[in-house]
């Protein structure tokens, strides 16, 4: 959802003019948004949304189940530990710390 919500601010933002007296200008970040938008939201503290995400107690039992543990042995996941892992050198810090960085 956060990366379908992050791709709409990237296409809306370049699209979207700012006429004066609009509610992008008067701080109301909706208006930034076209009005093809079906859903918008903002989040006070996103911090809170991935911790609940990612420090779930189901997430352990979860990663504990044999379909987890084959599809961690598919080639699909490991391209994508490769490039998260390509992501952190280039940011030089963990992905979650780097996540935490974009959302603050």
């Amino acid at each position: 959802m956060m990366r379908t919500l992050f791709a709409t601010l990237l296409v809306a933002l370049p699209v979207t003019a700012f006429p004066s007296g609009s509610s992008a200008v008067m701080g109301n970040d909706a208006g930034l948004f076209p009005p093809s938008t079906v859903f918008y939201v903002e989040l006070a503290q996103p911090d809170d949304l991935v911790s609940l995400v990612l420090d779930h107690p189901l997430r352990e039992k979860i990663e504990s189940l044999p379909p987890y543990q084959i599809a961690k042995e598919s080639p699909q996941y490991k391209r994508f530990l490769a490039g998260r892992m390509m992501v952190e050198g280039q940011l030089q810090m963990p992905w979650r710390e780097a996540l935490a960085a974009l959302l603050a």
